[in-house]
Protein backbone atom coordinates (compact mmCIF):
# COMPACT_ATOMS: atom_id res chain seq x y z
CA UNK A 1 0.00 0.00 0.00
CA UNK A 2 2.69 2.46 0.71
CA UNK A 3 4.95 1.14 -2.37
CA UNK A 4 1.61 2.20 -4.48
CA UNK A 5 1.40 5.51 -2.31
CA UNK A 6 5.06 6.43 -3.37
CA UNK A 7 4.89 5.68 -6.70
CA UNK A 8 1.84 8.13 -7.37
CA UNK A 9 2.90 10.89 -5.96
CA UNK A 10 6.41 10.03 -7.94
CA UNK A 11 4.46 10.08 -10.94
CA UNK A 12 3.64 13.59 -10.19
CA UNK A 13 7.39 14.79 -10.93
CA UNK A 14 7.07 14.56 -14.44
CA UNK A 15 8.27 17.14 -16.40
CA UNK A 16 4.54 17.65 -17.58
CA UNK A 17 2.87 18.14 -14.43
CA UNK A 18 2.24 22.01 -13.19
CA UNK A 19 5.18 23.07 -10.78
CA UNK A 20 2.38 23.27 -7.74
CA UNK A 21 1.60 20.17 -8.35
CA UNK A 22 5.23 18.60 -7.66
CA UNK A 23 5.69 21.06 -4.39
CA UNK A 24 2.51 19.55 -3.28
CA UNK A 25 3.02 16.07 -3.69
CA UNK A 26 7.10 16.07 -2.35
CA UNK A 27 5.20 18.22 0.74
CA UNK A 28 3.40 14.86 1.14
CA UNK A 29 5.97 12.69 1.94
CA UNK A 30 6.05 14.15 5.69
CA UNK A 31 2.81 12.15 6.35
CA UNK A 32 4.81 8.74 4.64
CA UNK A 33 7.11 6.61 7.50
CA UNK A 34 10.65 6.53 7.33
CA UNK A 35 10.97 3.43 5.69
CA UNK A 36 9.43 4.68 2.45
CA UNK A 37 11.47 5.32 -0.57
CA UNK A 38 12.77 8.69 -0.80
CA UNK A 39 15.06 8.28 -4.17
CA UNK A 40 13.36 10.58 -6.10
CA UNK A 41 12.99 13.30 -3.94
CA UNK A 42 16.77 13.01 -3.11
CA UNK A 43 17.24 13.32 -6.37
CA UNK A 44 14.94 16.59 -6.77
CA UNK A 45 17.24 17.63 -3.94
CA UNK A 46 20.43 17.21 -5.79
CA UNK A 47 19.06 18.87 -8.95
CA UNK A 48 19.91 22.14 -9.84
CA UNK A 49 18.33 22.54 -12.92
CA UNK A 50 15.07 22.31 -10.79
CA UNK A 51 12.91 24.95 -9.00
CA UNK A 52 13.65 26.43 -5.29
CA UNK A 53 10.55 25.86 -4.43
CA UNK A 54 10.82 22.14 -5.59
CA UNK A 55 13.91 21.56 -4.00
CA UNK A 56 13.59 23.43 -0.81
CA UNK A 57 10.32 21.30 -0.25
CA UNK A 58 12.41 17.79 -0.87
CA UNK A 59 15.11 18.38 1.18
CA UNK A 60 12.79 19.62 4.31
CA UNK A 61 10.81 15.99 3.71
CA UNK A 62 14.25 14.12 3.35
CA UNK A 63 15.22 15.89 6.59
CA UNK A 64 12.11 14.26 8.03
CA UNK A 65 14.05 10.85 8.46
CA UNK A 66 17.72 12.23 7.57
CA UNK A 67 20.53 9.55 7.43
CA UNK A 68 24.11 10.54 8.06
CA UNK A 69 24.62 10.02 4.32
CA UNK A 70 22.13 13.03 3.82
CA UNK A 71 23.95 15.08 6.14
CA UNK A 72 26.92 14.25 5.54
CA UNK A 73 26.86 15.35 1.53
CA UNK A 74 25.47 18.71 2.29
CA UNK A 75 28.43 20.83 2.72
CA UNK A 76 29.26 18.94 -1.50
CA UNK A 77 25.85 19.93 -2.46
CA UNK A 78 26.41 23.73 -1.26
CA UNK A 79 30.25 24.25 -2.15
CA UNK A 80 28.53 23.60 -6.04
CA UNK A 81 25.67 26.08 -5.09
CA UNK A 82 26.05 29.83 -6.15
CA UNK A 83 26.29 32.52 -3.86
CA UNK A 84 22.79 34.14 -4.41
CA UNK A 85 21.10 30.65 -4.73
CA UNK A 86 18.33 30.83 -3.23
CA UNK A 87 17.93 27.00 -2.35
CA UNK A 88 21.66 26.94 -0.78
CA UNK A 89 20.57 29.88 1.54
CA UNK A 90 17.62 28.34 2.57
CA UNK A 91 19.32 24.68 3.46
CA UNK A 92 22.10 26.81 4.68
CA UNK A 93 19.58 28.78 7.51
CA UNK A 94 18.22 26.04 8.09
CA UNK A 95 20.39 24.27 9.35
CA UNK A 96 21.82 27.26 11.31
CA UNK A 97 18.43 26.81 12.61
CA UNK A 98 18.78 23.04 13.67
CA UNK A 99 21.86 23.28 15.27
CA UNK A 100 20.36 25.97 17.77
CA UNK A 101 16.73 24.37 18.59
CA UNK A 102 15.62 23.38 21.97
CA UNK A 103 13.29 21.31 20.25
CA UNK A 104 12.95 18.24 21.89
CA UNK A 105 11.17 16.36 18.86
CA UNK A 106 14.55 17.63 16.89
CA UNK A 107 17.50 16.77 18.95
CA UNK A 108 18.20 13.81 17.09
CA UNK A 109 18.60 15.74 14.30
CA UNK A 110 20.91 18.34 16.00
CA UNK A 111 23.15 15.92 17.28
CA UNK A 112 23.35 14.75 13.39
CA UNK A 113 24.49 18.40 12.49
CA UNK A 114 26.55 19.20 14.98
CA UNK A 115 29.81 18.65 13.17
CA UNK A 116 28.65 19.89 10.11
CA UNK A 117 30.31 22.58 8.31
CA UNK A 118 27.88 24.76 5.87
CA UNK A 119 30.60 26.36 3.42
CA UNK A 120 31.63 29.76 3.58
CA UNK A 121 29.13 31.84 0.84
CA UNK A 122 26.51 30.44 2.90
CA UNK A 123 27.84 31.22 6.26
CA UNK A 124 25.23 33.57 7.67
CA UNK A 125 26.86 34.38 11.21
CA UNK A 126 31.15 33.90 10.59
CA UNK A 127 31.25 33.68 14.71
CA UNK A 128 29.61 30.76 14.80
CA UNK A 129 32.43 28.48 13.06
Amino acid sequence: RMGRSVSVLNQCFEDKIPMEVQVAAADAFRRMPCKADRLKLKSIYENKAMEAELRNTAYLQLMQCPTMDLINGIPALLQVEAEDSQFGSFVASQIDNLKETSDPFQQGVKDMLKDLVIPKQFNMNPLKN
